[in-house]
């Protein structure tokens, strides 16, 4: 099952993404929503890191 999530691209298993914008010490943090649909979002979503091969199918054993 993984493997086929892992397949499909990430704009199809993640159309949007929130993406912090404020340091860890900051109050009150902030966050922005980031589209796919969006032409604006697509180069920052681009670089959104996956999450590390230790995590990939952790879903699938819970």
């Amino acid at each position: 099952m993984s493997e086929a999530l892992l397949a499909l691209p990430r704009e199809v298993l993640m159309p949007q993404a929130y993406v912090r914008r404020t340091a860890d010490d900051e109050e009150p943090r902030r966050w922005d929503v980031l589209d796919w649909a969006i032409p604006a979002d697509r180069g920052e979503l681009a670089q959104v890191p996956r999450p590390p091969s230790y995590l990939r199918g952790q879903a699938a054993r819970v």
